[in-house]
Protein backbone atom coordinates (compact mmCIF):
# COMPACT_ATOMS: atom_id res chain seq x y z
CA UNK A 1 0.00 0.00 0.00
CA UNK A 2 1.55 3.44 -0.89
CA UNK A 3 1.52 6.19 1.05
CA UNK A 4 -1.87 8.26 0.04
CA UNK A 5 -3.77 5.28 0.61
CA UNK A 6 -2.61 5.31 4.16
CA UNK A 7 -3.66 8.86 3.97
CA UNK A 8 -6.82 8.52 2.95
CA UNK A 9 -7.65 5.54 5.35
CA UNK A 10 -6.73 8.19 8.13
CA UNK A 11 -8.62 10.73 6.46
CA UNK A 12 -12.29 8.11 6.35
CA UNK A 13 -11.15 7.33 10.16
CA UNK A 14 -10.94 11.09 11.24
CA UNK A 15 -14.22 11.18 9.57
CA UNK A 16 -16.01 8.03 10.95
CA UNK A 17 -15.02 9.15 14.21
CA UNK A 18 -16.12 12.86 13.99
CA UNK A 19 -17.13 14.13 17.66
CA UNK A 20 -20.96 15.51 15.75
CA UNK A 21 -21.59 12.02 14.87
CA UNK A 22 -20.97 10.49 18.53
CA UNK A 23 -22.63 12.71 19.91
CA UNK A 24 -25.63 12.38 17.98
CA UNK A 25 -25.31 8.74 18.81
CA UNK A 26 -25.75 9.21 22.34
CA UNK A 27 -29.11 11.57 22.78
CA UNK A 28 -32.16 11.82 21.24
CA UNK A 29 -34.55 14.44 21.68
CA UNK A 30 -38.90 14.06 21.62
CA UNK A 31 -40.15 17.88 21.12
CA UNK A 32 -43.51 16.69 21.92
CA UNK A 33 -42.99 14.97 25.38
CA UNK A 34 -40.12 17.50 25.78
CA UNK A 35 -37.45 14.63 26.80
CA UNK A 36 -34.15 14.37 26.30
CA UNK A 37 -32.94 10.79 25.93
CA UNK A 38 -29.12 9.84 26.77
CA UNK A 39 -27.95 6.17 26.18
CA UNK A 40 -31.43 4.67 27.60
CA UNK A 41 -31.88 7.42 30.98
CA UNK A 42 -34.84 9.90 29.60
CA UNK A 43 -34.86 13.44 31.36
CA UNK A 44 -37.95 15.03 31.41
CA UNK A 45 -36.94 19.25 30.13
CA UNK A 46 -40.53 20.72 30.61
CA UNK A 47 -40.33 23.78 32.29
CA UNK A 48 -36.53 24.30 32.01
CA UNK A 49 -34.26 26.38 29.88
CA UNK A 50 -31.53 24.18 28.39
CA UNK A 51 -27.92 25.17 28.51
CA UNK A 52 -24.31 24.07 26.66
CA UNK A 53 -21.11 25.27 27.99
CA UNK A 54 -17.74 23.23 26.76
CA UNK A 55 -14.03 23.47 26.57
CA UNK A 56 -11.32 21.67 24.56
CA UNK A 57 -10.18 20.46 20.65
CA UNK A 58 -13.01 18.95 20.13
CA UNK A 59 -16.04 21.04 22.16
CA UNK A 60 -17.12 22.94 18.73
CA UNK A 61 -17.74 19.60 16.87
CA UNK A 62 -19.30 18.31 19.84
CA UNK A 63 -21.73 21.33 20.20
CA UNK A 64 -22.75 20.85 16.65
CA UNK A 65 -24.07 17.34 17.57
CA UNK A 66 -25.66 18.93 20.10
CA UNK A 67 -27.39 21.23 18.19
CA UNK A 68 -28.21 19.05 15.77
CA UNK A 69 -30.85 17.21 17.63
CA UNK A 70 -32.05 19.69 20.42
CA UNK A 71 -31.49 22.86 18.03
CA UNK A 72 -33.60 25.51 19.21
CA UNK A 73 -34.43 24.04 22.84
CA UNK A 74 -30.86 24.95 23.67
CA UNK A 75 -31.64 28.59 25.37
CA UNK A 76 -27.78 29.81 25.31
CA UNK A 77 -24.38 27.99 24.86
CA UNK A 78 -20.30 29.17 25.72
CA UNK A 79 -17.59 27.05 24.63
CA UNK A 80 -13.85 27.62 24.46
CA UNK A 81 -12.13 26.38 21.70
CA UNK A 82 -9.02 27.87 19.15
CA UNK A 83 -10.92 30.79 17.35
CA UNK A 84 -14.17 32.81 18.16
CA UNK A 85 -17.31 31.32 15.85
CA UNK A 86 -20.68 30.82 16.41
CA UNK A 87 -22.74 27.54 16.31
CA UNK A 88 -26.30 28.99 15.06
CA UNK A 89 -27.83 31.92 16.73
CA UNK A 90 -27.15 30.33 19.98
CA UNK A 91 -24.00 28.80 20.87
CA UNK A 92 -20.57 31.13 20.81
CA UNK A 93 -17.27 29.79 20.74
CA UNK A 94 -14.60 32.05 22.39
CA UNK A 95 -10.53 31.97 21.68
CA UNK A 96 -8.43 30.16 24.21
CA UNK A 97 -4.92 29.00 23.91
CA UNK A 98 -3.33 25.48 23.16
CA UNK A 99 -1.02 24.12 24.64
CA UNK A 100 -0.52 26.46 27.31
CA UNK A 101 -2.99 28.91 28.54
CA UNK A 102 -2.46 32.27 27.73
CA UNK A 103 -4.78 35.99 28.34
CA UNK A 104 -7.56 34.74 26.18
CA UNK A 105 -7.48 31.68 28.68
CA UNK A 106 -7.98 33.89 31.75
CA UNK A 107 -10.69 36.06 30.17
CA UNK A 108 -12.64 33.50 28.87
CA UNK A 109 -12.66 30.63 31.52
CA UNK A 110 -14.07 33.91 33.66
CA UNK A 111 -16.49 34.68 31.45
CA UNK A 112 -17.51 30.69 31.36
CA UNK A 113 -17.48 30.51 35.09
CA UNK A 114 -20.41 33.52 35.09
CA UNK A 115 -22.03 32.04 32.33
CA UNK A 116 -23.03 28.99 34.45
CA UNK A 117 -23.23 30.85 37.68
CA UNK A 118 -26.14 32.98 35.96
CA UNK A 119 -28.11 29.62 35.53
CA UNK A 120 -31.32 28.79 37.93
CA UNK A 121 -31.58 25.69 40.40
CA UNK A 122 -34.34 24.47 38.18
CA UNK A 123 -32.24 24.79 34.76
CA UNK A 124 -30.33 22.22 33.07
CA UNK A 125 -26.37 22.37 31.82
CA UNK A 126 -24.55 20.09 28.86
CA UNK A 127 -21.01 20.09 29.29
CA UNK A 128 -18.99 19.23 26.70
CA UNK A 129 -15.45 18.01 27.65
CA UNK A 130 -12.39 17.01 25.79
CA UNK A 131 -8.67 16.99 25.47
CA UNK A 132 -6.62 20.31 25.53
CA UNK A 133 -8.99 21.38 28.08
CA UNK A 134 -6.77 21.64 30.70
CA UNK A 135 -5.47 24.47 28.97
CA UNK A 136 -8.30 26.38 26.66
CA UNK A 137 -9.85 26.27 30.62
CA UNK A 138 -7.79 27.88 33.71
CA UNK A 139 -7.92 30.23 36.39
CA UNK A 140 -5.60 29.70 38.48
CA UNK A 141 -6.45 28.70 42.54
CA UNK A 142 -6.25 32.34 44.84
CA UNK A 143 -3.09 33.43 45.51
CA UNK A 144 -1.28 32.08 42.32
CA UNK A 145 0.16 34.51 39.71
CA UNK A 146 -1.18 33.75 36.22
CA UNK A 147 2.17 33.79 34.68
CA UNK A 148 3.81 31.62 36.83
CA UNK A 149 0.67 29.01 36.46
CA UNK A 150 1.65 29.02 32.36
CA UNK A 151 5.53 28.86 33.44
CA UNK A 152 4.81 25.49 34.98
CA UNK A 153 2.60 24.34 32.44
CA UNK A 154 5.42 24.66 30.10
CA UNK A 155 8.27 23.18 32.28
CA UNK A 156 5.53 19.42 33.04
CA UNK A 157 5.04 19.53 28.93
CA UNK A 158 8.37 19.68 28.59
CA UNK A 159 9.31 16.75 30.44
CA UNK A 160 8.26 12.75 29.85
CA UNK A 161 5.89 12.76 32.95
CA UNK A 162 3.12 10.82 33.05
CA UNK A 163 -0.40 12.59 32.15
CA UNK A 164 -1.84 11.60 35.57
CA UNK A 165 1.40 13.06 37.37
CA UNK A 166 0.73 16.10 35.40
CA UNK A 167 -2.94 16.34 35.92
CA UNK A 168 -2.67 15.91 39.94
CA UNK A 169 -0.49 19.13 39.62
CA UNK A 170 -2.70 20.78 37.58
CA UNK A 171 -5.90 19.94 39.53
CA UNK A 172 -3.48 21.47 42.57
CA UNK A 173 -3.17 24.85 41.36
CA UNK A 174 -6.08 24.92 39.39
CA UNK A 175 -9.34 26.75 40.81
CA UNK A 176 -11.86 25.26 38.24
CA UNK A 177 -10.01 21.86 37.94
CA UNK A 178 -10.45 18.61 39.87
CA UNK A 179 -14.12 19.45 40.06
CA UNK A 180 -13.74 22.33 41.35
CA UNK A 181 -15.69 23.69 38.46
CA UNK A 182 -19.01 22.24 40.56
CA UNK A 183 -18.48 24.62 43.15
CA UNK A 184 -19.99 27.07 40.54
CA UNK A 185 -23.13 25.51 38.95
CA UNK A 186 -26.35 25.14 40.82
CA UNK A 187 -28.37 23.41 37.76
CA UNK A 188 -28.58 19.72 36.87
CA UNK A 189 -25.86 18.56 34.92
CA UNK A 190 -24.56 15.99 32.29
CA UNK A 191 -21.04 15.78 31.13
CA UNK A 192 -20.13 14.33 27.65
CA UNK A 193 -16.70 13.82 27.00
CA UNK A 194 -13.91 12.59 24.59
CA UNK A 195 -11.19 10.95 26.10
CA UNK A 196 -7.22 11.83 25.52
CA UNK A 197 -6.19 9.43 28.35
CA UNK A 198 -5.16 5.64 28.75
CA UNK A 199 -7.71 4.30 30.84
CA UNK A 200 -9.95 7.17 30.37
CA UNK A 201 -9.91 8.08 33.52
CA UNK A 202 -12.69 11.18 34.13
CA UNK A 203 -10.26 12.82 36.51
CA UNK A 204 -7.57 12.99 33.55
CA UNK A 205 -9.80 14.22 30.86
CA UNK A 206 -9.46 18.12 30.79
CA UNK A 207 -7.90 17.41 34.24
CA UNK A 208 -11.75 17.16 35.44
CA UNK A 209 -13.63 19.88 36.05
CA UNK A 210 -17.27 18.64 36.49
CA UNK A 211 -15.61 15.79 37.91
CA UNK A 212 -15.52 15.57 42.42
CA UNK A 213 -12.25 14.86 43.65
CA UNK A 214 -9.47 15.15 46.47
CA UNK A 215 -7.19 17.36 45.47
CA UNK A 216 -3.83 16.31 46.97
CA UNK A 217 -1.67 19.38 47.13
CA UNK A 218 0.92 17.27 49.07
CA UNK A 219 0.92 15.01 46.10
CA UNK A 220 1.32 17.72 43.98
CA UNK A 221 4.48 18.95 45.58
CA UNK A 222 5.69 15.55 45.61
CA UNK A 223 5.54 15.19 41.83
CA UNK A 224 6.70 18.38 41.03
CA UNK A 225 10.34 17.43 43.29
CA UNK A 226 10.65 14.38 42.14
CA UNK A 227 10.67 15.51 38.52
CA UNK A 228 12.99 18.29 38.99
CA UNK A 229 10.41 20.76 38.10
CA UNK A 230 11.06 24.73 38.19
CA UNK A 231 8.62 25.87 40.29
CA UNK A 232 7.88 29.48 41.57
CA UNK A 233 8.19 30.31 44.71
CA UNK A 234 4.31 31.47 44.93
CA UNK A 235 3.48 28.41 44.02
CA UNK A 236 5.77 26.29 46.06
CA UNK A 237 4.16 28.18 49.11
CA UNK A 238 0.89 27.65 48.24
CA UNK A 239 0.92 23.93 48.00
CA UNK A 240 2.30 23.78 51.60
CA UNK A 241 -0.45 25.69 52.82
CA UNK A 242 -3.27 24.61 51.27
CA UNK A 243 -3.90 21.22 52.77
CA UNK A 244 -7.05 21.19 52.89
CA UNK A 245 -7.10 18.67 49.86
CA UNK A 246 -9.83 20.13 48.01
CA UNK A 247 -12.47 19.07 50.02
CA UNK A 248 -14.03 22.31 50.85
CA UNK A 249 -14.81 22.01 47.16
CA UNK A 250 -16.55 18.42 47.86
CA UNK A 251 -19.16 19.77 50.13
CA UNK A 252 -20.66 22.79 47.47
CA UNK A 253 -22.15 20.77 45.32
CA UNK A 254 -24.57 17.99 44.48
CA UNK A 255 -22.39 14.96 45.06
CA UNK A 256 -23.50 11.49 43.91
CA UNK A 257 -22.41 9.31 46.61
CA UNK A 258 -21.03 11.60 48.77
CA UNK A 259 -17.66 10.99 49.21
CA UNK A 260 -18.05 9.15 53.12
CA UNK A 261 -19.93 6.34 51.02
CA UNK A 262 -17.49 5.68 48.67
CA UNK A 263 -15.69 2.44 49.68
CA UNK A 264 -11.94 1.93 48.85
CA UNK A 265 -10.83 4.60 47.57
CA UNK A 266 -7.20 4.41 47.80
CA UNK A 267 -5.81 7.35 45.50
CA UNK A 268 -7.14 10.90 44.64
CA UNK A 269 -7.73 9.54 40.43
CA UNK A 270 -9.76 6.48 41.99
CA UNK A 271 -11.36 8.19 44.02
CA UNK A 272 -12.62 10.84 41.26
CA UNK A 273 -12.87 7.35 38.94
CA UNK A 274 -15.86 5.94 41.68
CA UNK A 275 -17.51 8.82 42.09
CA UNK A 276 -18.06 9.29 38.31
CA UNK A 277 -18.91 5.78 37.70
CA UNK A 278 -21.57 6.14 40.54
CA UNK A 279 -22.51 9.19 38.31
CA UNK A 280 -23.26 7.13 35.35
CA UNK A 281 -24.92 4.35 37.33
CA UNK A 282 -28.62 5.84 37.14
CA UNK A 283 -31.74 3.88 36.12
CA UNK A 284 -32.63 3.48 32.53
CA UNK A 285 -35.74 3.02 32.68
CA UNK A 286 -37.02 5.79 34.72
CA UNK A 287 -37.74 9.38 33.34
CA UNK A 288 -35.82 11.77 35.79
CA UNK A 289 -36.20 14.99 37.41
CA UNK A 290 -34.29 16.56 39.76
CA UNK A 291 -33.36 17.78 43.22
CA UNK A 292 -33.56 21.84 43.43
CA UNK A 293 -31.33 21.76 46.30
CA UNK A 294 -27.68 21.71 44.53
CA UNK A 295 -25.98 19.87 47.96
CA UNK A 296 -28.72 17.10 47.82
CA UNK A 297 -26.90 13.88 48.35
CA UNK A 298 -27.79 11.07 45.84
CA UNK A 299 -29.66 13.79 43.93
CA UNK A 300 -28.59 12.57 40.52
CA UNK A 301 -27.42 15.59 39.81
CA UNK A 302 -24.59 14.55 37.72
CA UNK A 303 -24.10 12.27 34.98
CA UNK A 304 -21.11 11.87 33.26
CA UNK A 305 -20.58 10.14 29.75
CA UNK A 306 -17.94 9.09 27.97
CA UNK A 307 -18.80 8.93 24.02
CA UNK A 308 -15.38 8.08 22.50
CA UNK A 309 -11.88 7.08 23.27
CA UNK A 310 -8.29 6.02 21.71
CA UNK A 311 -10.09 2.38 22.28
CA UNK A 312 -13.18 3.00 19.87
CA UNK A 313 -11.11 5.16 17.29
CA UNK A 314 -8.98 2.29 16.39
CA UNK A 315 -11.74 0.05 16.11
CA UNK A 316 -12.99 2.11 13.49
CA UNK A 317 -9.53 2.54 12.06
CA UNK A 318 -8.78 -1.15 12.03
CA UNK A 319 -12.54 -1.95 10.49
CA UNK A 320 -11.60 0.32 7.99
CA UNK A 321 -8.31 -1.19 7.29
CA UNK A 322 -10.17 -4.17 6.64
CA UNK A 323 -12.91 -3.34 4.41
CA UNK A 324 -10.28 -1.37 1.99
CA UNK A 325 -6.99 -2.97 2.39
CA UNK A 326 -8.03 -6.85 1.46
CA UNK A 327 -5.24 -7.69 4.13
CA UNK A 328 -5.62 -9.33 7.70
CA UNK A 329 -5.32 -6.83 10.24
CA UNK A 330 -3.95 -7.22 13.80
CA UNK A 331 -5.02 -4.83 16.34
CA UNK A 332 -3.04 -4.00 19.70
CA UNK A 333 -5.01 -4.34 22.70
CA UNK A 334 -4.58 -1.76 25.51
CA UNK A 335 -2.71 1.79 25.09
CA UNK A 336 0.43 2.09 24.38
CA UNK A 337 2.29 4.55 26.76
CA UNK A 338 6.02 4.16 26.39
CA UNK A 339 6.64 1.87 29.28
CA UNK A 340 6.39 -1.13 27.15
CA UNK A 341 9.18 0.43 24.66
CA UNK A 342 7.68 2.85 22.35
CA UNK A 343 8.85 2.13 18.46
CA UNK A 344 10.83 -0.84 19.61
CA UNK A 345 7.85 -2.21 21.03
CA UNK A 346 5.59 -1.59 17.85
CA UNK A 347 8.45 -2.94 15.77
CA UNK A 348 9.39 -5.95 17.12
CA UNK A 349 5.36 -6.65 17.48
CA UNK A 350 5.57 -6.67 13.71
CA UNK A 351 8.73 -9.00 13.58
CA UNK A 352 6.41 -11.26 16.10
CA UNK A 353 3.67 -11.81 13.89
CA UNK A 354 6.21 -12.25 10.59
CA UNK A 355 7.03 -15.03 12.29
CA UNK A 356 3.77 -16.47 12.50
CA UNK A 357 2.00 -15.27 9.47
CA UNK A 358 3.71 -14.81 6.11
CA UNK A 359 1.18 -12.97 4.28
CA UNK A 360 0.46 -9.38 3.81
CA UNK A 361 -0.87 -7.64 7.21
CA UNK A 362 -1.58 -4.72 8.63
CA UNK A 363 -0.90 -3.70 12.53
CA UNK A 364 -2.89 -0.80 14.05
CA UNK A 365 -2.15 0.24 18.02
CA UNK A 366 -3.51 3.10 20.16
CA UNK A 367 -1.81 5.23 22.74
CA UNK A 368 -0.07 8.48 23.73
CA UNK A 369 4.46 8.19 24.20
CA UNK A 370 5.92 11.37 25.82
CA UNK A 371 9.40 12.33 24.37
CA UNK A 372 11.96 14.60 26.35
CA UNK A 373 12.33 18.10 24.78
CA UNK A 374 13.94 19.57 27.56
CA UNK A 375 17.66 21.65 26.71
CA UNK A 376 16.55 20.62 22.83
CA UNK A 377 16.51 22.72 19.78
CA UNK A 378 14.49 20.95 17.49
CA UNK A 379 10.93 20.56 17.04
CA UNK A 380 8.40 17.92 16.29
CA UNK A 381 5.93 16.41 18.51
CA UNK A 382 5.35 12.44 19.97
CA UNK A 383 4.54 10.75 16.74
CA UNK A 384 7.10 12.56 14.48
CA UNK A 385 9.34 11.32 16.78
CA UNK A 386 7.75 7.95 17.23
CA UNK A 387 7.91 7.74 13.45
CA UNK A 388 11.54 8.64 13.16
CA UNK A 389 12.67 5.60 15.62
CA UNK A 390 10.87 3.31 14.07
CA UNK A 391 12.77 4.53 10.70
CA UNK A 392 15.95 4.16 12.43
CA UNK A 393 15.08 0.56 13.84
CA UNK A 394 14.03 -0.38 10.04
CA UNK A 395 17.69 1.40 8.17
CA UNK A 396 19.67 -0.49 10.85
CA UNK A 397 17.92 -4.11 10.43
CA UNK A 398 17.35 -4.08 6.76
CA UNK A 399 13.52 -3.77 7.18
CA UNK A 400 13.42 -6.63 9.14
CA UNK A 401 13.13 -9.05 6.34
CA UNK A 402 9.76 -6.73 4.95
CA UNK A 403 10.04 -6.27 1.29
CA UNK A 404 7.91 -3.36 1.21
CA UNK A 405 6.20 -1.68 4.27
CA UNK A 406 4.44 1.58 5.09
CA UNK A 407 4.27 3.08 8.75
CA UNK A 408 2.41 5.97 9.73
CA UNK A 409 2.30 7.52 13.18
CA UNK A 410 -0.41 10.50 13.71
CA UNK A 411 -1.92 12.62 16.17
CA UNK A 412 -5.87 12.55 15.83
CA UNK A 413 -6.16 16.33 16.67
CA UNK A 414 -4.06 17.11 13.33
CA UNK A 415 -2.01 19.03 15.41
CA UNK A 416 1.72 17.68 17.66
CA UNK A 417 2.80 20.02 19.89
CA UNK A 418 4.40 23.20 18.40
CA UNK A 419 4.00 21.93 14.56
CA UNK A 420 1.35 22.17 12.21
CA UNK A 421 1.75 18.35 12.06
CA UNK A 422 -0.29 15.46 12.59
CA UNK A 423 2.77 13.10 12.59
CA UNK A 424 4.74 11.31 9.94
CA UNK A 425 4.37 8.64 7.48
CA UNK A 426 7.18 6.72 5.18
CA UNK A 427 7.63 3.71 3.13
CA UNK A 428 10.35 1.01 2.23
CA UNK A 429 11.54 3.72 -0.40
CA UNK A 430 12.30 6.68 2.41
CA UNK A 431 14.35 3.88 3.88
CA UNK A 432 16.52 3.26 1.69
CA UNK A 433 17.16 6.48 1.08
CA UNK A 434 17.80 7.93 4.52
CA UNK A 435 21.34 8.26 5.89
CA UNK A 436 21.62 7.06 9.58
CA UNK A 437 23.85 9.67 10.33
CA UNK A 438 20.82 12.37 9.75
CA UNK A 439 18.34 10.22 11.56
CA UNK A 440 20.66 9.95 14.71
CA UNK A 441 21.26 13.64 14.40
CA UNK A 442 17.29 14.56 14.46
CA UNK A 443 16.60 12.34 16.97
CA UNK A 444 19.10 13.59 19.39
CA UNK A 445 18.08 16.82 18.96
CA UNK A 446 14.63 16.25 19.06
CA UNK A 447 13.95 17.79 15.51
CA UNK A 448 11.70 14.60 14.13
CA UNK A 449 9.76 17.62 12.20
CA UNK A 450 12.87 19.42 10.86
CA UNK A 451 13.87 15.93 9.45
CA UNK A 452 10.71 15.32 7.72
CA UNK A 453 9.93 18.80 6.65
CA UNK A 454 13.55 18.07 5.19
CA UNK A 455 12.91 14.40 3.38
CA UNK A 456 9.07 14.33 2.73
CA UNK A 457 6.43 12.56 4.80
CA UNK A 458 4.83 15.17 7.27
CA UNK A 459 0.87 14.41 7.54
CA UNK A 460 -1.20 17.63 7.19
CA UNK A 461 -4.47 17.69 8.31
CA UNK A 462 -4.74 21.16 10.07
CA UNK A 463 -7.03 20.84 13.42
CA UNK A 464 -9.40 17.85 12.78
CA UNK A 465 -11.96 18.71 15.59
CA UNK A 466 -11.19 15.74 17.02
CA UNK A 467 -9.09 14.27 20.28
CA UNK A 468 -8.49 10.65 21.23
CA UNK A 469 -4.90 10.24 21.70
CA UNK A 470 -2.45 8.84 18.84
CA UNK A 471 -3.08 6.11 16.24
CA UNK A 472 0.20 3.93 14.56
CA UNK A 473 -0.51 2.03 11.69
CA UNK A 474 1.91 -0.38 9.99
CA UNK A 475 0.98 -2.02 6.67
CA UNK A 476 3.51 -5.41 5.97
CA UNK A 477 3.97 -7.19 3.04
Amino acid sequence: MNKTFVLDVIKASLYAARPSASIAAAIDYDAVSDILSVRGRRFDLTGKKLYICGFGKCAPEMASGVYGVLGARIAAGLLLSYKPAAIGDRISILKSSHPLPDENTLLNSRRLVEFVESLRAGDFLICLVSGGGSSFFEIPAPGINFEDLIALNKEMLKTKMPIEEINTVRRAVSAVKGGKFLSHIKSFLITFAISDTGGSVPADIASGPTVPCVNDNGAAFSILKKNNIAVSSGIISYLKSAQDGGLGNLRKFADPVGLHDMPGASSNDEACENLSDSARRSSKDKIHGHSSDPAHKNSKNMIYEIISDNASFIEIAGGLLREKAGAKVYIRPGFMSGEEGGAAHFIDSLREIKKEYSKDFIFIAGGEIPVAAEKKTGRGGRCQHFALEAMLRLKRDNLYGFKKITLAAFATDGLEAFTDAAGAVFDESDIRAASLDEIELSLRAADSFGYFEKNGGLIITGATGFNANDAFIAFCF
